[in-house]
C-alpha cells in the first residue's frame, strides 16, 4: 500500500495564513490532492510546492507509489480566522454525493412531486454516501476525526434548504464507532450513529426548540435524546447552525441503558416493531382492554408490565409542551426482554410544541387532545390515547397521575426555571445567529420574536394546564403548601415524588387529592413532629388538602450527636471516601472540620461541570456526614438525579482562621 502523506499543519483553528507543506512517507511516492472535497486521485491536482492557506479549505490528499495500492485519502479542515463559539463539525465528500442531478443526496433530482415536500425527490431516499467528519471543540481542540456514512434525516424538515444529515460510524468506512464523549451531560463515549439536525419545523423559528424541551426534563427518569448546537462546514463552505442529536434506535438504548441490543424489544407508534419483538405490548393492550380497570389488582398486573413512573412523566412532558404532533406520530417506548422487564418511553421529535404555530398555544387543553376517544388518524387517533384513557379509570392511577404533574409544575416545569433555561439555549447560538441567518436568509429580529414566544409560553402554561386538570377532573381547585423544618440541616422532606433539601419551600397541590409527606432526618438527628397547620408524630403523613397549609418538620438531636459536639474537635480538616463506592443511589460523604467554617461541597461530573452542592453554609466543628441520593436530589429549583459514571466531590471550608480544598473520585452504578 502506498501509505499515508504527512501533513506540516494539523486541521484546526489558525489565526493567520501558513503555508501547508505536503510530504511523502514513502521514497519514490507522488501526492495529489483537491481543495474540493472530492477524494484526491491521479486526476486531481499533484502536489508540486506549499500550499497558501489564507481561508477556510478543506484539503484531501492521497499518496501513490508505482506498483502499489494507492493509499488512504487524508482529510485536513483549515479554519483561518473563525471566531466561533460553538463546537464545529466540518463535513467533506464528493460534491455529487451531495448535488448530481441522478445521484446527490442534497437535491431534488428528476423525480419528485411538484408539492410539498416534494415525495419522490433525492432527499427523500435512503441513499447513504461517503463522508469525512471532523469535530472540533469551541477551545479548537480536536474530538474526532473519521470516514463515515451520510444520509439526509428527518421527515418534512428535508425540503429545508437546510437539511438534517445522520452520520454513521461503519466499519467498511474504518472506524465501526466514533469514540468520543460528544455531549458532556452524557457520560457516552462510544456513538454508532449521531444526527445533524435542523431542528426540524424549528428550523425557521429559534433552532433550539426540541433540544430546549428535552434538556428540560433531563433530571427525571425518561430517556430523552442529548442536544449541543454547533456549526457545520460543507466541504469547507460555512453551513450554519445544525444540531448534533443522539440517534434512536438499539444503539441509542444500548448506551444510555446499558442494556445488551439483542435482548430488548424497541416499537414505534402502535406497537410497530423498530427492534425485537410486540408480543408483550400486545398482550399488556389485551389486558387492559378485556379487564375491569378500577380494580387495584388490575392496576398492579399493569404496574408489573410497564414502568408507570415513566409513563406519567412522558405523558405529562408531552401535555404540558403542548406537542400536536403526537399522540399519534413520534412515539417510541422500549423494555427488556426479562421477566421483569417494563415498558419505558423515549421522549423525541417535539418540535410542534410550545407555540410553534401559535404564539397563544399555552392556552391549549392538550390534556383533552391526549385523552380524546374519537380523534382523527393525524395526529390523535383513539389507538394513540387508548393507554392514559383506561389506566384513568383507575382512582389510584389518576390520583398518582394528578400529583406528578403537581410536583413537575412545582419544580421541573416551574416558570422562572423554564425561564432561565430558555435563555440559556439562546445566550449559545446569539453569537453565531447573525451569520446563520444571512446564509440561509432568516430575520435575527424574527429568531428574537420566537424566543419570546418560549418564555410567554412558559410563564403562562403552567396556570392554564391547572385550569385544564381542575376541569377534567372535577377537582375543587389548588391549595398551597408552605414546608419548612425548624432546625436548618437536620433533615430533608419527601413530599409525593419529590426530595426536597431547601427550606422554606412552598408549591401548589389540588384540594382533596391526598399527597404523602415524609420526614428523612440526617446523620445525628430523629424526627420529633410536625407543626403549624399539621399536629402528628408520624415521620409519613397523608393529607387530603382543603386549604393553604403551612407545614414544619420539628427534629430533634441524637445522643450521638449531642456527645460528638462535647467532644474535643479534630485537630484537621480531612474528606473522607465516600462509603459504599461505588454507590448504587445512596453513599454517604464524611469530613471533619477542626474549626466553625463556612462548607462547600460540590459534586462535578468527568468534564468539571457543576452537578449538585450537597452544603453551602457555616458549620460548628466536628465530625460530619452529608448522603447523596443518586435518584432524586434538588439544585435550586431542579430535582435532579445522576447518570451512570464517574464523579468527583469536592469540599471547601473556610474558617477565620484558615481554609481547605479537597477532592475525592466517587462511581455511580445504576
Amino acid at each position: 500500500i502506498g501509505g499515508e502523506p504527512i501533513f506540516s499543519h494539523r486541521g484546526g483553528f489558525y489565526n493567520q495564513s501558513f503555508q501547508l507543506i505536503l510530504s511523502a512517507s514513502s521514497p519514490h511516492a507522488a501526492i495529489y490532492f483537491t481543495l474540493d472535497g472530492s477524494p484526491a486521485s491521479t486526476k486531481s491536482n499533484r502536489y508540486q510546492s506549499p500550499i497558501l492557506i489564507n481561508k477556510t479549505t478543506v484539503i484531501r490528499a492521497k499518496q501513490i507509489v508505482a506498483n502499489a495500492l494507492p493509499g488512504k485519502t487524508i482529510t485536513h479542515t483549515y479554519f483561518v480566522n473563525e471566531k466561533i463559539t460553538l463546537p464545529v463539525v466540518s463535513l467533506t465528500t464528493d460534491p455529487p454525493n451531495l448535488w448530481d442531478p441522478d445521484s446527490g443526496i442534497y437535491v431534488l433530482g428528476k423525480n419528485y412531486e411538484t408539492n410539498v415536500p416534494h415525495f419522490g425527490a433525492n432527499f427523500w431516499q435512503d441513499w447513504e454516501r461517503p463522508v469525512h467528519i471532523e469535530f472540533f471543540e469551541p477551545d479548537g481542540e480536536m474530538g474526532f476525526s473519521l470516514d463515515a456514512g451520510m444520509k439526509v434525516f428527518g421527515g418534512w424538515s428535508r425540503d429545508f434548504p437546510q437539511k438534517s444529515l445522520a452520520i454513521y460510524a461503519r466499519s467498511r468506512y474504518g472506524a465501526g464507532s466514533i469514540d468520543y464523549q460528544v455531549f458532556p451531560d452524557k457520560p457516552i463515549t462510544k456513538f454508532e450513529a449521531i444526527v445533524l439536525r435542523n431542528s426540524g419545523n424549528d428550523w425557521q423559528s429559534t433552532l433550539f426548540r426540541d433540544g430546549m424541551m428535552q434538556s428540560l426534563i433531563k433530571e427525571t427518569e425518561l430517556d430523552f435524546q442529548a442536544y449541543r448546537p454547533a456549526v457545520v462546514f460543507l466541504n469547507g463552505e460555512y453551513w450554519g447552525i445544525l444540531n448534533i442529536r443522539e440517534k434512536v434506535n438499539e444503539h441509542f438504548l444500548a448506551a444510555n441503558r446499558d442494556v445488551d441490543p439483542d435482548s430488548f424489544d424497541l416499537l414505534e407508534n402502535d406497537g410497530w416493531i423498530i427492534h425485537g419483538d410486540n408480543s408483550h405490548f400486545r398482550a399488556m393492550l389485551h389486558y387492559i382492554n378485556t379487564r375491569n380497570m378500577q380494580l387495584a389488582q388490575s392496576l398492579q398486573t399493569i404496574e408489573s408490565m410497564m414502568d408507570v413512573d415513566n409513563f406519567f412523566d412522558y405523558q405529562i412532558a408531552q401535555i404540558y409542551f403542548d406537542n400536536t404532533d403526537w399522540p399519534g406520530n413520534n412515539i417510541k417506548f422500549w423494555r427488556p426482554r426479562t421477566l421483569q422487564g417494563r415498558w419505558k418511553w423515549i421522549l423525541f421529535d417535539t418540535d410542534f410544541g410550545f407555540g410553534l404555530w401559535d404564539a397563544s398555544a399555552y392556552r391549549n387543553n392538550t390534556l383533552e387532545f391526549a385523552t380524546a376517544d374519537n380523534g382523527p388518524d393525524w395526529p390523535n387517533p383513539p389507538w394513540s390515547t387508548f393507554l392514559l384513557r383506561k389506566l384513568l379509570e383507575n382512582s389510584q392511577f389518576k390520583n398518582d397521575f394528578i400529583n406528578r404533574f403537581a410536583d413537575l409544575m412545582n419544580t421541573t416545569f416551574q416558570p422562572k426555571r423554564v425561564n432561565q433555561w430558555i435563555d440559556e439555549c439562546s445566550k449559545l447560538l446569539s453569537p453565531e445567529i447573525q451569520r446563520h441567518q444571512a446564509k440561509w436568509r432568516g430575520s435575527v429580529y424574527n429568531w428574537h420574536q420566537n424566543i419570546r414566544v418560549l418564555k410567554q409560553f412558559g410563564n403562562f402554561r403552567p396556570a392554564y394546564l391547572k385550569a385544564h386538570f381542575i376541569n377534567k377532573f372535577q377537582l375543587k381547585g389548588m391549595a398551597r403548601i408552605k414546608i419548612d423544618i425548624a432546625s436548618p440541616g437536620a433533615g430533608q422532606i419527601k413530599l409525593n415524588s419529590l426530595t426536597l433539601s431547601q427550606f422554606p419551600w412552598q408549591g401548589d397541590y389540588f384540594k382533596e387529592i391526598p399527597i404523602q409527606i415524609e420526614a428523612v432526618p440526617n446523620d445525628g438527628y430523629r424526627f420529633s413532629n410536625w407543626s403549624d397547620s399539621i399536629a402528628s408524630d408520624s415521620v409519613t403523613i397523608t393529607i387530603t388538602p382543603i386549604q393553604d397549609l403551612v407545614i414544619t418538620a420539628n427534629f430533634n438531636q441524637t445522643a450521638i450527636s449531642q456527645i460528638d459536639r462535647q467532644t474535643k474537635p479534630p485537630l484537621e480538616f480531612s474528606l473522607g471516601q465516600n462509603y459504599p463506592n461505588p454507590f448504587n443511589h445512596k453513599t454517604t460523604i464524611g469530613y471533619d472540620l477542626p474549626d466553625d467554617c463556612f462548607v462547600t461541597i460540590e459534586i462535578f461530573n468527568m468534564l468539571g461541570r457543576n452537578i449538585a452542592t450537597l452544603v453551602d453554609k457555616n458549620q460548628t466543628s466536628g465530625q460530619h456526614r452529608v448522603r447523596l441520593d443518586g435518584l432524586h436530589f434538588q439544585s435550586g429549583v431542579h430535582l435532579c438525579h445522576l447518570s451512570s459514571g464517574v464523579y468527583f466531590y469536592r469540599i471547601e471550608a473556610i474558617s477565620q482562621t484558615r481554609a481547605y480544598t479537597d477532592v475525592k473520585k466517587m462511581l455511580y452504578l445504576k
